[in-house]
């Protein structure tokens, strides 16, 4: 069970989030309109370190190697896929992956969770300030 809850005033989301960085490049998840980290909610009675791996695992069908926790944001906005505001704390960390097991040399590649098709894009490091990265 996820440590989601709704309320009359809104929705509260508990994530993680791993930030992958290598070669100069840091992996994120394609959306319509912007980038993402790759991660997602923690789980009752999980802890944070083995929900980001878990994450890991299930989005980029891999094993991550955990380096360390890198910061913790607290965001305030209104979704209109749930149509309602949201509070969300999202731990985030440096996680370490095997890049010939994901995609070789490619700088794009996709990966099949169920039936959830995640679009994942190696950006250089330079160019993130140019991304509509949440």
């Amino acid at each position: 069970m996820n440590i989601t809850f709704k309320t009359t005033d809104g929705t509260f989301l508990f994530r993680v989030g791993a930030i992958v960085i290598q070669d100069g490049c840091l992996l994120t998840l394609e959306r319509e309109d912007h980038y993402a980290i790759p991660g997602g909610r923690v789980m009752l009675h999980e802890d944070v370190e083995t929900a980001v791996l878990r994450e890991v695992q299930e989005e980029l069908g891999v094993q991550g190697k955990l380096i360390r926790g890198l910061w913790m944001n607290q965001s305030f906005y209104h979704s209109d896929f749930r149509n309602a505001q949201v509070h969300e704390i999202c731990i985030y960390f440096l996680v370490e992956v095997d890049r010939q097991q994901l995609s070789g040399q490619s700088d794009q590649f996709v990966c099949y969770e169920g039936e959830k098709i995640h679009r994942f894009r190696w950006i250089p490091l330079e160019s993130v300030d140019q991304l509509k990265l949440y």
